[in-house]
C-alpha cells in the first residue's frame, strides 16, 4: 500500500507542477478583466493545493428569471453593475491566489449564480492558465446560488459527475457535488463539494436540515468506501456547522481534533483549532463552518518522500481582513448590509488543502 499511495501523490504532484501551455485566454464579455500583472493578480503556474472558498454571492449582472437575484441587478438594490461583477471576479480571484504561488489543482466553490460567471471567473489574469473544466449544475436553491468545482486540466479529467439532493421536510437547499476526477496517472480521487443549509433562522430550528445532509454525504461516502479499495477523498465546503458538531462529528464521522478521531475521514481543518481565527465570523466570534477532510488513504501519503506534508487552514492573508470597530478581526466582505465595500472580497475566508 505504501507504493501505490507515494505513487498517487508523486503523481498528484508531478501533475499539479506541469507548466500551463502560453497563451491568453479572452473573455466574451468586454467589461471583464483582462490578463495582466502577474504580481498584482496571482499564481501564473499550478500547483498542489486545493483550494474551498465561499464567493459570497458572486452574481453577474444579467436578470436571470429563474432565480431571485433581482438584488444585484443595476437597477437593483445593491446596483450590482457590470464594473462591478467585473472587480469582484478579480477580487475572488485574487484571494484564491493567496493560498500559494501556484494557482490550485481543485477549486471548490459556494455562492456562485451561474456557469457564466464560472467561466468569467477561471477567465481571469490570476486562474486562466489553470485551464479550468467546470463542473456546475443549477439547482433549485431560492437565493439562486450553487456549489461547484473547477479542476485544472494540468491536473486531471473529470471522469464523472453526480449532483446528490438533499431532501428536506421545508424548503430546498442545494445538492452536494460529487465529481471523480482522474488524474494523468490514472489515479481516481473523488472529490465531494458542500454548501450546507444555513443558520440564518437560528441555529437549533435549522440544525435538522444539516442533519440531513451530513446523512446524504455519508451515504454518498459509504459507497464510496465499500467499493473493496482504499479510495482518495477529499471532502471541501461550507457547511454551516463548525468540526464538533454532531451533523460532522455523529453523523458525518468528519474526524475531530486527533488524527484518529474519525470513521474514515480526517477532518484537516480539525486540527488547527489553535488559531484564534477561523473561516467565518458571526458578531467577532469565528467559526471554522469552511472545512477540508481528507480519506486516510491520501493522508498516509505523509513521509513517504513524495509529500512531507498535507494539511488545511483558512487563508489569513491581511488583505482578506479588516479590523472592525466593534468585532476587531473579520473578513473583509463584498457588502455590510447594502452599503457596498470595493476592496472587499467575501465574508468567508477561503480555506486551503496544502500538500509539499
Amino acid at each position: 500500500m505504501g507504493r501505490s499511495l507515494s505513487l498517487v501523490l508523486a503523481t498528484l504532484l508531478w501533475a499539479c507542477g506541469v507548466a500551463p501551455p502560453e497563451g491568453d485566454r479572452t473573455s466574451d464579455h468586454g467589461t471583464l478583466p483582462t490578463t495582466a500583472n502577474e504580481a498584482d493578480h496571482g499564481p501564473q503556474a499550478i500547483g498542489a493545493n486545493v483550494v474551498f472558498y465561499n464567493t459570497e454571492n458572486l452574481f453577474d449582472a444579467e436578470d436571470d428569471p429563474h432565480t431571485n437575484d433581482n438584488d444585484f441587478l443595476p437597477e437593483g438594490e445593491l446596483r450590482w453593475t457590470g464594473e462591478r461583477y467585473a472587480h469582484k471576479l478579480e477580487q475572488i480571484a485574487k484571494a484564491i491566489g493567496m493560498n500559494g504561488p501556484h494557482a490550485p489543482c481543485l477549486i471548490g466553490l459556494a455562492e456562485v449564480e451561474n456557469r457564466r460567471v464560472l467561466e468569467d471567473l477561471s477567465r481571469t489574469a490570476g486562474l486562466a492558465q489553470g485551464a479550468y473544466a467546470i463542473v456546475h449544475k443549477d439547482s433549485d436553491d431560492p437565493r439562486g446560488i450553487d456549489v461547484a468545482l473547477l479542476v485544472s486540466e494540468h491536473f486531471g479529467r473529470v471522469k464523472a459527475q453526480e449532483f446528490l439532493p438533499v431532501p428536506l421536510r421545508s424548503g430546498v437547499t442545494r445538492p452536494i457535488l460529487h465529481a471523480v476526477v482522474e488524474t494523468s496517472g490514472n489515479q481516481r480521487i473523488h472529490v465531494f463539494v458542500n454548501h450546507w443549509p444555513s443558520r440564518r433562522a437560528g441555529e437549533g430550528e435549522t440544525r435538522g436540515k444539516r442533519m440531513a445532509a451530513a446523512q446524504v454525504l455519508r451515504s454518498a461516502l459509504d459507497e464510496v468506501f465499500d467499493s473493496g479499495s482504499e479510495p482518495y477523498v477529499i471532502v471541501m465546503g461550507d457547511f454551516n456547522d463548525g468540526p464538533s458538531d454532531a451533523s460532522i462529528s455523529r453523523v458525518l464521522e468528519g474526524g475531530g481534533k486527533s488524527l484518529d478521531a474519525g470513521k474514515d475521514l480526517v477532518n484537516l481543518v480539525a486540527l488547527d483549532q489553535e488559531d484564534p481565527l477561523g473561516s467565518i465570523s458571526h458578531g467577532g466570534t469565528w467559526e471554522y463552518f469552511d472545512q477540508i477532510m481528507v480519506s486516510r488513504a491520501l493522508l498516509a501519503a505523509r513521509g513517504t518522500g513524495h509529500v512531507r506534508a498535507i494539511s488545511a487552514a483558512s487563508v489569513k492573508d491581511p488583505r482578506l481582513i479588516f479590523d472592525h470597530p466593534r468585532y476587531g478581526a473579520q473578513p473583509d466582505r463584498t457588502f455590510s448590509g447594502t452599503r457596498y465595500h470595493r476592496d472587499g472580497y467575501s465574508d468567508h475566508l477561503p480555506v486551503v488543502l496544502r500538500m509539499e
